[in-house]
């Protein structure tokens, strides 16, 4: 049941650039994690997240210290050495201060553009709302300038109601490994959970449907 899965993230690259080709959507690389990627859905982008690889660290020593976060470093390493070509963009959030260096680390190596999602936090109602605004309106310009691709009220909504049953299947899953333990081994749940990191919203969604009808 959950072969379709390990083959996913034993083949990330391969999965990535078969759909890459099939949807003729621009790959965005995002930074982990929450990041709205019903934007990157709603302005034509192919969004997948990154969190990490089994690459032996080295060039990107030369730019983060070996105390960092070994997801950022990874990230990094992968670029350094060529292995993320499909990547157009990259996009960031304020989630840690390794995160926010890499994003500058970025923006000094490499020509791709990078995205930038800071949370607002600021003393006042009215003025988280005017920053944060200020920073999804340049999201936006910058996603519609890499995809070409202007993003509509109707495609939003419609990226929201997919990434939120993805949401609802993952607690499902989550639901059933609670409460009949021993269903699936760790390595199962863990495969399944991962393998939405690099497949298109619909497709993940369907192989989970799927899995349940197994497991039921």
């Amino acid at each position: 049941m959950f072969e379709p899965f390990y083959e996913v993230i034993s083949n990330v690259s391969k999965t990535v650039l078969k759909y890459e080709k099939e949807l003729g959507r621009p790959v965005i690389g995002v930074m982990p994690a929450y990041f709205p990627m019903e934007l990157i859905d709603a302005a034509g982008g192919y969004a997948v997240q990154l969190w990490g690889n089994n690459l032996p660290l080295g060039k990107s020593d030369a730019y983060l210290q070996t105390y960092c976060c070994s997801v950022a470093r990874s990230v990094l390493e992968l670029e350094l050495i060529g292995g993320a070509e499909m990547v157009k963009a990259y996009a960031f959030t304020s989630l840690c201060d390794t995160l926010i260096n890499l994003r500058e680390i970025y923006k000094r190596l490499f020509p791709k553009l990078t995205l930038e999602l800071s949370i607002p936090i600021t003393r006042t109602v009215e003025a988280r709302r005017s920053y944060l605004k200020s920073v999804i309106q340049s999201v936006v310009i910058g996603l519609e300038k890499v995809t070409g691709q202007g993003i509509k009220a109707d495609l939003l909504t419609e990226a929201a109601r997919i990434r939120g049953l993805t949401r609802a299947l993952q607690r499902r899953l989550y639901k059933i490994r609670r409460e009949r333990p021993g269903i699936m081994k760790n390595r199962d749940f863990y495969s399944a959970i991962k393998a939405g990191f690099f497949l298109p919203p619909a497709v993940y969604n369907e192989m989970l449907e799927s899995l349940f009808y197994g497991l039921d």
